[in-house]
Parts: structure tokens; C-alpha cells; sequence
């Protein structure tokens, strides 16, 4: 029972990796505002890739993919079939400050309801979530009202997803051990 167990966990490990990688390769090739074709090509790929690694993970795992998380990597393989077709990532760029701004919100309302209603977080958890919300919403907000910065909005966006990936690679790397 026990190998059943640790072989579950490093296919997970193993598919947050891949997970953490392929979103930093795609935020270096927003830094390198490379030709649209290969970054919507790429990014296709990379969502068709991680749908369907995740419907045979859940498949695998004898889980129903007719439920939420079997419609949502249908969502996405879809999401990366439509990115390879229509190049959709120019109109993805003219979202990021959203995204920002709602990442930004959701972690200020984390921040607070984990200290003040679940009271399940200390004052540096606190402050680290909050910090990191705010300088989103504040990120997103530049780039809605500031024409130098908008401009640059795919580089910004490509360096979040390699700080996302990267913070993400580097604690699953660390739990595992």
C-alpha cells in the first residue's frame, strides 16, 4: 500500500514539474517577444500538452471525466487547439492588466480572511500574501493607466509566469525531499 502511495505522489510531483517548466518556457518567450506565430504555436502546444496529460492522469486515477476538473483540461486542450488555429494572443495581451488586477484583488481578500476569519495564517504569511497582492493590483493598475508600461505588457506578463513557475518549481522541489 505504501509504494501505491509514493508512486502517486511522484506522478503528481512529476506533473507539477512539467507543469512549472513548460509555464516558464512560454513566460521566456513572452520576454523575448518572439514572432506571435511561435509564441501562439507554442502556447497551443504547451495547454494541449498539460489538458491531456491531466484528462490521463485523471483517467488513470479512475476518476470520472465527466466532472468539473475532466470539462476543465477539455477547456484548456481546446484553449491550445484554438491558440495554434487563431492567434489569439494578441487579444490575451490586452487582458494581463486584468489578470493582474484580479490576482492582485484575490490575494489582498486571501491575505485577510486567512488572518482575520480563519485565523489559520501567522503575521509574516500575512504580510507576504498581502505584499505580494497588493504589488499585483498595483502592477495591473500601471498597466492600465500608464501608455510606457502597457506597452510592455508581454514582457511583464512573461516575467510573472517565470516568478509564478519558478516560486512554484522550487517548492515542490523542496517538499519532495
Amino acid at each position: 500500500m505504501a509504494k501505491e502511495s509514493t508512486k502517486k505522489v511522484s506522478s503528481v510531483a512529476a506533473e507539477k514539474i512539467i507543469t512549472d517548466l513548460i509555464l516558464i518556457a512560454v513566460g521566456i518567450l513572452f520576454c523575448l517577444n518572439l514572432a506571435t506565430k511561435v509564441v501562439n504555436i507554442t502556447v497551443g502546444v504547451a495547454l494541449c500538452l498539460y489538458g491531456a496529460v491531466n484528462i490521463v492522469i485523471a483517467a488513470a486515477d479512475g476518476k470520472s471525466l465527466f466532472s468539473a476538473l475532466g470539462v476543465w483540461n477539455a477547456v484548456i486542450v481546446a484553449l491550445g487547439i484554438a491558440c495554434i488555429v487563431l492567434e489569439p494572443l494578441d487579444f490575451f495581451i490586452l487582458l494581463v492588466p486584468y489578470v493582474f488586477c484580479v490576482v492582485g484583488g484575490v490575494f489582498i481578500l486571501d491575505a485577510c480572511l486567512a488572518m482575520f476569519v480563519r485565523k489559520s495564517v501567522g503575521t509574516a504569511a500575512f504580510v507576504l500574501e498581502f505584499a505580494v497582492g497588493a504589488a499585483c493590483l498595483a502592477l495591473g493598475l500601471c498597466l492600465l493607466f500608464v501608455d510606457a508600461i502597457a506597452a510592455r505588457a508581454g514582457l511583464i506578463f512573461g516575467l510573472g509566469l517565470i516568478a509564478f513557475a519558478a516560486y512554484h518549481l522550487i517548492k515542490t522541489l523542496v517538499k519532495k525531499k
